[in-house]
Order: structure tokens, then sequence, then C-alpha cells
């Protein structure tokens, strides 16, 4: 029979591999020395405002890189976003369907169990037929005896 043990919730965070720290601490260095190398002054024109705007370099192309990395992440996520609804909707159907067929076989494994206890009783019942059965060929073979030895007096 199968048991209904609950399934323990696995940790899906994976933990950091080398090659992440390989390629990090290097760049995050490198940011560091562009950083602290490049506080020269750049002026930017944005078209609709009609004034200047002074920033270090450092700082134009952090918020230039920053732009690109969350640019980038809003494609991802909008391009991604039906495959992830489409496959969250799959998994739903297919947990409703696991505990469907989970409680069919709880219920099959109820019937099964109730089947044993009636399949005991009767075989228990089968034996006492077939002892008492046995017991009244004995009995009669003596009465059957009686008869013949009465006969055989008389």
């Amino acid at each position: 029979m199968m048991s209904n043990a609950k399934t323990e919730k696995v940790s899906t965070k994976p933990a950091r591999p080398l090659w992440f720290w390989i390629v990090v601490l290097p760049t995050g260095l490198i940011f560091l020395v562009f950083t602290f190398t490049n506080w020269d002054d750049v002026h930017i024109q944005l078209w609709p405002v009609a004034s200047d705007v002074t920033l270090p370099l450092f700082g134009v192309v952090f918020v230039a890189l920053a732009a690109g990395f969350f640019g980038g992440r809003l494609v991802a996520w909008r391009s991604t976003a039906p495959s992830v609804r489409r496959l969250t909707q799959k998994v739903a159907a297919l947990e409703r369907e696991l505990s469907e067929s989970q409680g069919r076989v709880h219920s099959v494994e109820k019937s099964l169990t109730q089947s044993e206890h009636l399949l005991a009783e009767a075989e228990r019942a089968v034996a006492e037929a077939s002892r008492r059965s046995a017991a009244m060929a004995k009995s009669s073979q003596e009465v059957g005896e009686q008869a013949q030895d009465h006969r055989g007096d008389a």
C-alpha cells in the first residue's frame, strides 16, 4: 500500500557557484578603479531641457549601464511573461490532477482494505463450515454405525 507522507519543501535558491565569484569580484574591482579614476565632469544636454547638466564621468557611465541593465530585464520579463503564465497554469492543472489521483488511490486503498477484511471473514466462515461439515459427517457415520450395530443385534 502507498503511504501519504507529506513532501518536504526543498529550497529552490541555488548556492553561488565558484564561477559567479570569479566573474563578480574582478568586475567589481574594475568598477571601483573606474570610479576612482574618472572624476572629470561631463556636460550633458538633454534635448527637451534647455539647460546643461554637469555630472562626473563615472556617474554618467553607471547610469547608462543601469538603464541598459534594467531595460534588458524589462524586455526579458515582457517576452517570457506569456510562457511563465502558461506554465504556471499547467503546473496548477497538474497539481489538481495529482491531488485527484491521490484521492482515488486513497479510495482504492480503503476499498482494498475492506475487501481484505471481507475475504478474511469469508475464509473464517468457510473454515467453520468445513469444521462443522466434518463434525456432522463424523456424527452421521457414528449414527450409521450404531444403527448397523442395532440391526446386527436384532
